[in-house]
Formats: C-alpha cells, structure tokens, sequence
C-alpha cells in the first residue's frame, strides 16, 4: 500500500459518536413530530383551561386546577409514550431490517455492543429532550398566567422519562426478534397486550361455563400486570382528596416497577443483537427457534378469541353472564375454536414463509391438532375441571358473608346462619341444569354471595334463580328459622361526620319529599338512625320480595343520606326505610312533619 494511502484523510468517520450523531441528524423529524405533538394535544389545552374566561382564576396559592390537568392527562401521555417508543426503536434500529444496513453496519470497525449503544443511545436522547421541553413549555405557559408549578412540571418530566424508556426498551427487544418491518409492530402489541388479552379469553371462559362467577370476579385479574400500558392506565394518575382537592400523581410504584422492567428488556436486546446472525435481515424471524414458538401462540390465539368475536357480533351470547348462558353456546363454541385454530395456524405460516403457498398435509394436521387442543381448554372449563364454580369456603374460614337479594344486602357472621346460606349455594350448584341455558325475562331474583375470609381473600358468586322449583326452595331457605331474619348491611362505607356527609332527603306517601342539609343529614343519622342499628331496630327488615311482610311492616317512607367518599368520589347514597321497629326514626319523622303510613294503608 502507498503512502498516499496512509496518509489520506477520511471523509467519513467510523467513531462510535460519530455513529450517535448520524442518528441525531438523520432522525431528527421524529425529534420534531414528538415535541409538536405533545404541545398540540398537551400544552395548549392547559393554556385554553387557564385563559378561559368562565372558569375560576387560579388563586394565589391554589394551584389545583393546573395539577389535576397536568396529571389527569398522563394518560394521554402514556400513550404518546406507547408510540413514540416504538417510533424510535423502529428508526433508530434501521440496520437491523435492511439489508443494505447491515451489511453495511456489519463492515464497521466498531464493536457490535459499541453500535448498539450509539444507536440505543440516540433515541433515549431524542425521547427525554422531547420530556424535557414539554416540561419547559408547561411552566411557561403557567408562568403566563401566574399559576406556574414546578412540583407538576417536574412530575411530568419523571413519568414521561420512565413511561417512554421503558416502551422504548420493550420495543428495541422487538425490533431484535424480527427482521421485518411489518413484523416489529405485531410483536409489540403483542408484547404490550397479551396479558390482558389473556384475561379476556380465560375470564370469558370462566364467566360463560363457570356457573356463579361474574364478570371482574374470576380471579385472572393479576394478567393485566403483563400487559404494561393497560396497568399503567388503569393505576396511575391524579389523586384526590376527601373534599375534591389534588393530591398528587399516584402510581409511582407501578411507573418505576415497569421502568425496571424496560431496562432489562433493553439487556435483552442487546443480547440478542449480539448474537444474531446479520442474513437474517427481512426474515420474519431472526432466530429460527421463534417459528414454532410465535406460530403456535398466534394458533393459540386464534383458537381461544375468534369464538368471542364471532358470537359477540352475532348478538346471541354474552360472556359476562354469570355461566348460565354459555351451555347452550357450547357446540358452537367448539366448532369455533377449531376453525379459528385452523386459521391462525396458516395465518402465521404464510407471514413465517412470506407466501400464500402455506396448505400442506402435514399442515393442515397440525392446525386441527392444535384446534383440537384449544376445544379441550373450553371443554375443561365447560365442566369444571378446574373446580371453579364449585368452591365453597369452609365456614370456619369466613370472617363475613354479605348476602345480597337482588337490591338488598345482608350481612352474616354466625356459623349457623353462614353455614345454612352455603347449604343453599351447595344446593344450587348442584341443580345448575334446571337454569343453565335460561333467558334471563326479568323474572326471578338475583342472589349473590359476596365473602370475605380471614386469609383477606373476597371470592364472590351470583346465581340467577327464574321462577320454577330452585326459586321456590331458595325462598324457602332464604324465610326459614335460621335466615328468616338476617342483619342487613347498615354500615355506612365512611365515617358520617361534616366532612362525609353532604346532604340528604326524605321521600314520603307518593309525592312527599323533604330536602335536607348535610348538617339535618347528619343529625337525622346520629340522633335516630344510628341509635335503631344499634340496638337492632332495623334488624327486621325481611327479603325484598316477601311482599306481605313488606305491607304489614313498612311505612311509606324513604331516606337517602348522601355522602362523599375518601378519593372524593361524590354522588354515594344510604338508603334506609323506617318500619314499625325503627321507633328512634319515626319519632324524628314525626316531629319534623312526616306522617308514617303504613305500606298496606297507602295502598289501599
């Protein structure tokens, strides 16, 4: 080699910065889209709200206005997080799906982990600039009009950084497992959605064929926590306090757990990106042990969710029925999975191959085998083999059991009555076949079962009973000598106290109403109501539909006291109806002008 060639200036530098840089310069619309974005949909909003001229100024001091908009739209920032991260992984990973790159990257004098992080690097930059400004561009806007809060702005810029990195590292994971463009947003939703989507397949199957588990009830709800956005939307945001006031961001344990998580899935990236061979650009799959894996949890997929698809827009099945529709479904939902298998199965073959020439023999055995294995799965929770729907706690086990009869709730805690409430659920059960399949006209009653046991688990059942003979012995059990008078469920959710108690009312005859201050609510609940639970006036309130008992002891009133929750939820009512028992009541209804009728006199 010459000397001129020793001595010859590059023009293109192969450093590792210089690689860092390139990416800066050559993504830098991403940079830009990112931050117009979130000043459209983030930054003028908040200074619409605070030059809105019939909205309440911000006082001095009172910044709870610009807090509660800053943290109740994180949500919409998580989301921008969930695009932007996969956006940036995509862009910045370029190499790793384009042949023209990677051949190229691969002749570089740079070690393979040095390019990872240059690369990783720049998009990390481009995604906690785009925080960091918007941050700014809050305080200014807010210093604008005199409410600038630091404490917000500074809150947003931590949850940004960690949302969007940990979303940028789940994606890097993605882009490491595929050569193919198309492929890399799949997996990320899949990656981001599979536990919820998990939770919405086998809590239909249990909600369906489990009979007496209701919907948000089958104990599957832990599958969220893998699916990280749907967790995050669901636990994080704006708190409140008792009288409405914002309490900060709360979730922060979520947001930093799942930021651990986005790390080690970027350790995984880079793992793999080590290891993985550069021919395997545009190929579905950058390891070949990936095939079988992703093809089979699409099958899987398909098998278990095409069924709920198509019997949802039928408009014939609902998955959230307590298991007593589901078994005239079943057939159906059989032949459903098998083809929905089927489908998924040469679905994902022909996205592997990259061709519609995926039908073979051999195939077409494995997608009915498959098929075959996804009817099993519903068949085991058709019949129980889990032994779902028949758990029933030990009575020495429950601390408490509230018994609710369509609206009215009661509450159990001796041994006997608990255990002669069981017999009844045991019974039912066991006589599930004279309700499954039945349309539900109205008729009936709704009876559930709502425990809590001393381990701090609350299993909770709820058994349609239409008319016929299970109606009849349930009502029969519900009236006999040991659950013919039941403590029903007086006890107020929050302490009744000037802070709780917001207002209330009294409803007599058919048109009478009195109106009611939180302090006559409040005296109405210390000097009468309280005094009759106490001592167990109210004790006597019989099931809502023992209609003649209902006549002959019930007066024709109504209370509702109105109360506000601990998180500031208002709009939370306490009902009680006065009976001939309730003397504390009444006597406070008669001095205040309220006759008491009976409920047979009013109607005749």
């Amino acid at each position: 080699m010459s000397w001129e060639v020793w001595t010859m200036k590059s023009r293109t530098s192969c450093s590792e910065m210089s690689l860092f840089r390139r990416c800066l310069q050559r993504y830098w619309p991403l940079w830009l889209g990112m931050a117009a974005v979130m000043v459209l949909f983030y930054v003028l909003p908040l200074a619409n709200m605070l030059s809105d001229p019939s909205r309440p100024q911000v006082a001095s001091g009172n910044l709870g206005p610009v807090q509660i908009f800053v943290y109740g739209h994180m949500d919409t920032c998580l989301l921008y997080a969930l695009l932007f991260g996969l956006i940036a992984a995509m862009l910045v990973f370029e190499h790793t799906y384009s042949t023209k790159l990677t051949g190229l990257f691969a002749s570089l004098p740079v070690k393979r982990e040095r390019i990872f992080f240059q690369h990783w690097l720049a998009g990390a930059v481009m995604l906690l600039s785009t925080g960091l400004l918007i941050a700014l561009a809050l305080l200014a806007v807010e210093a604008v009009y005199g409410a600038a809060d630091l404490p917000s702005a500074l809150t947003f810029l931590a949850v940004w950084s960690m949302e969007s990195l940990t979303f940028y590292g789940l994606a890097a994971f993605c882009v490491m497992l595929t050569g193919h463009v198309l492929v890399i947003p799949a997996l990320y939703l899949l990656l981001n959605f599979a536990g919820s989507a998990l939770n919405l397949m086998l809590g239909g199957l249990v909600t369906s064929y489990s009979y007496g588990v209701m919907n948000g009830t089958n104990g599957l709800e832990w599958l969220h926590t893998l699916s990280p956005v749907v967790r995050l939307m669901t636990e994080c945001g704006q708190g409140f306090g008792s009288n409405g006031e914002s309490t900060g961001f709360i979730g922060w344990g979520w947001v930093i757990g799942y930021f651990i998580v986005g790390m080690i899935f970027t350790a995984l990236a880079l793992w793999l990106f080590l290891r993985r061979q550069n021919e395997r650009a545009q190929e579905t799959t950058a390891f070949g042990v990936l095939r079988p894996i992703l093809k089979y949890i699409v099958t899987v997929f398909f098998g278990l969710g095409f069924p709920f698809l198509v019997l949802y827009f039928l408009g014939g099945f609902s998955f959230y029925g307590s298991g007593a529709e589901g078994a005239r479904f079943f057939p159906l939902h059989l032949i459903l999975s098998l083809v929905g298998a089927v489908i998924g199965y040469f679905l994902s073959e022909m996205i592997i191959r990259k061709s519609f020439r995926a039908f073979s023999g051999k195939g077409w055995l494995k997608a009915l085998l498959a098929g075959l294995l996804c009817c099993a799965v519903v068949a085991l929770f058709r019949f129980d083999a889990f032994g779902i729907a028949r758990y029933i706690p030990e009575v020495d086990d429950v601390e408490v059991l509230q018994l609710s009869v369509d609206s009215e709730r009661f509450v159990l805690r001796e041994p006997e009555q608990i255990e002669a409430a069981e017999a009844l659920q045991r019974e039912i059960y066991e006589r599930r076949g004279e309700v499954e399949g039945h349309d539900y006209d109205g008729g009936g009653v709704f009876l559930q079962y709502a425990y809590r046991l001393k381990d701090g688990r609350a299993p909770m059942r709820g058994y349609y009973l239409p008319s016929g003979p299970l109606l009849d012995l349930a009502q029969e059990t519900l009236h006999g000598d040991v659950l013919g008078k039941m403590r029903i469920e007086l006890t107020p959710p929050v302490p009744m106290d000037e802070e709780h108690v917001t207002g209330g009312e009294v409803s007599y005859l058919n048109n009478g109403w009195l109106e009611l201050t939180g302090a006559e609510a409040l005296e109405l609940y210390n000097e009468a109501i309280l005094p009759d639970v106490q001592e167990g006036n109210y004790d006597q309130l019989h099931l809502a539909y023992d209609e003649e008992w209902q006549m002959e002891h019930c007066y024709m009133v109504s209370i509702d006291i109105a109360i506000t929750a601990d998180d500031g939820v208002s709009g939370m009512m306490l009902y009680y109806q006065p009976t001939l028992d309730t003397v504390h009541t009444n006597a406070w209804l008669e001095a205040h002008g309220i006759p008491l009728v009976l409920e047979k006199d009013g109607e005749g």
